[in-house]
Order: structure tokens, then sequence, then C-alpha cells
């Protein structure tokens, strides 16, 4: 005798799953149909229409997808969520962190997650995205699990390279956050008592610290096989200004004469190259050049190389730990004797005399730092007022 072939589906008559009471075609199984406005014109052309949008979308489908079953898809609370086979799978941040904490190795793990999310933030502007992956890796510290086990620590980078959402623009914001999983003192937004205890946490993570400052660096494909700024490469590009090699200027009477260029800056706001030129019987004089767009595009990229040669142009400071390296690169190798000169007024000078030359310098710069960051509160403080 043959065993009975139980019933999967829920009939319309059965009660709901829900446990609300009513019968399954009165709660979930309820059908809503969806209304579609119909375009003006007759219904037989309505159809019509409606048809050739819909041969239209499957040849679209075919040209991106191939001749397979079309992909099911579909956005929910701002996730993803495909259908493979029997398989739902969905692009929740914790889902790719837990399979990369899941491996076993023996070293601190490296993850990376690339977020992959339409960014029309600008600079200054708070990046939604950055925030909801902030809170959805760290609701997981105290929640994951790896086989019954607490989830173990991990550095993580979270990236975001929309490219693919500005196929019509150049201008699309490219992201990069480090964050620790179970790390504090390396967490993005990690706060600190000083400089020092900055610069020991900066010490203890140096391998990931120096990767976050290499691909903050060096974050574009190389355009040229020799270096060469693309923009004075190809096309047809605007003459460049190049320190040292001869141009034709105005001098004080208005005479185009020819001159060397000897030193020059950019000031963005304006658009504007600034250049000391030395003409020939030995003067120098100051002349202003227009820039093309195309031309502060080069000179973000490159701005120390951007005249043709090395020139530090300064780079962007960003925090109390870019303030400290800026001034440490200046004072690391200013004798012992200087530095004590320039700290002599401190009520603690007489002790100083006994610490090695680096020690001070980093006492130096610590103080300096400070001083700034003091200095720029009050001053935030009286625009406030």
């Amino acid at each position: 005798m043959g065993a009975q072939r139980k019933r999967n589906k829920i009939g319309r008559n059965d009660p709901c799953h829900c446990d609300s009471g009513l019968k399954f075609k009165r709660c979930h199984g309820a059908a809503e149909p969806a209304f579609t406005p119909l375009p003006a014109g007759t219904l037989d052309e309505a159809l019509r229409l409606r048809l050739q949008e819909l041969q239209a979308l499957q040849i679209q489908r075919g040209q991106q997808q191939g001749l397979g079953r079309p992909i099911v898809s579909t956005v929910f609370k701002g996730h993803r969520l495909v259908a493979v086979g029997n398989r739902l799978y969905h692009s929740k941040r914790h889902r790719q962190l837990y399979a990369a904490l899941k491996k076993k190795t023996e070293h601190m793990r490296v993850v990376f997650i690339d977020v992959n999310v339409p960014d029309s933030s600008t600079e200054g502007e708070s990046v939604g995205w950055l925030r909801e992956a902030l809170a959805d890796i760290r609701g997981k510290e105290s929640t994951m699990t790896i086989d019954g086990a607490a989830a173990p620590p991990a550095y993580v980078f979270l990236t975001n390279h929309p490219y693919h959402y500005a196929l019509d623009s150049i201008h699309y914001r490219r992201s990069l956050a480090s964050e620790g999983f179970k790390i504090p003192d390396f967490r993005l937004d990690a706060s600190f008592f000083s400089i020092r205890d900055a610069l020991a946490a900066r010490e203890k993570h140096h391998e990931m610290s120096r990767l976050t400052a290499s691909a903050r660096d060096y974050n574009e494909t190389p355009a040229t096989f020799d270096g060469t700024i693309p923009e004075f490469a190809f096309g047809n590009a605007v003459p460049r200004l190049h320190i040292g090699h001869r141009y034709f200027v105005p001098d004080a009477d208005g005479r185009e004469v020819p001159a060397v260029l000897s030193d020059a800056t950019v000031v963005e706001q304006e658009s504007m190259a600034y250049g000391v030129y030395r003409l020939d019987d030995g003067r120098s004089v100051i002349c202003s050049c227009p820039m093309a767009p195309e031309e502060l595009a080069a000179y973000r990229r490159h701005p120390d190389t951007f005249f043709g040669i090395h020139k530090d142009q300064g780079k962007r400071i960003d925090d109390p730990l870019d303030l400290y390296d800026r001034a440490f690169q200046t004072y690391r190798h200013s004798s012992k004797e200087k530095l004590l000169e320039f700290m002599s007024s401190w009520p603690d000078s007489d002790r100083l005399k006994h610490l090695d030359q680096q020690e001070l310098a980093i006492r130096y710069c610590e103080n300096l730092v400070h001083a700034m960051m003091t200095r720029k509160k009050g001053v935030d403080a009286e625009h406030l007022k």
C-alpha cells in the first residue's frame, strides 16, 4: 500500500499560518492586483505598446545577461536580494564579515567589504552608507559567533567604488574607511586622551595604518606608461607651465618679453596659477595665468609635481595626527640645543635637558599640536557667539 503524499501548500480555506484566526485567502493569501495606468488611446493600442515595451526589455536583458533564465532580483530595505535556484542571497554586510571570519587562520584577519552603492554626497557631507555600514558591523561585535564561539577580531576595510552608477560622468566619489572589529583603538572614530596615545595606537597597528594611507594616496589606475600627467599627454592639451622653461610675459611697460619661470603656485578658488618669472636683465615679475578645468584636475591629483619639478605644495591636514606629522617632519632633525632653546620657557625646562633629541622633538611637536587645536577651538567658539 503506497504512502499518502503530504500536501506542502496551504489551502486557500485553511487557517493562516500567522495565527490571526483568519482563513489564508483572507489574510496572507489575499491577492493584491497591481494597477498600472494605461497610456492615452484605445485599449488595443495600450496593449500593443506594453507588449513592445516588454519585448524591448527582454531583448535588453538578453544582451546583458545572455539567453538563460532571467535573474530574479529586487531591492528590499536597502539590500539587494537575488534568487539562485532554491536559495535566496542578500548583500548584508555582516554576512560578508561572517564568511571572512569563519575561515581558519593563525593570523589577524584583514577583511575588505565593498558596499557597492550610489553616493551623491559631496566633500564635507556626511556619508550615509558609511554610517549604516559601521552601525551594522559594530552591532555584531557582541552577538556574532563562529561555530559556537565569539567571533575573532579583525581589521575591516569598507570601500565604495560606484563607477557603474555614473557611466555618463567622470564625477563620482570613491571612498575607503578602516574599522576595527573588536579593536577599539583602530575604530574610525577612535578617540585618545593625548597625541602620544594616538601615536602609540598608530604604531601598534602600523601595518594597517600604512595600508590605509597607501590606499588613500594611490587610488587611481595608471593612464600612461611613463607616469606623465594624462591631461598633458593626450588630446589637444594646453601648454604646460614648467619651472625652468622660458615663456613670453608682459614686463612693466606691457611689452611681451622672454622670461624663465622660477617659482609658481596655484589658487584653486580663483582657477589661477601665479608665477614668478625672471627676466633676462635680472628683474623678476609676477604674472597670473588662468587655468582650464583639465589643468585644475591635474593639479589636484599631482600638486607637488604639477610644475614639472617636485615642489611641496602642502598636503591637506584632516586631523591632529596629520598636523603632528607635518610638525615632526620639520623639527625631527633640529639639534637638541635648538629644541631646548624653543622650549626654554617651559616650566620643566631643567628636566628636559636630560632627554635625548628624539624625545625632545616629539614633545615639542605634541605641544605645537595641542596649542593649535586649543586655538582652533577658541576661534570656533567665537564664531558660534
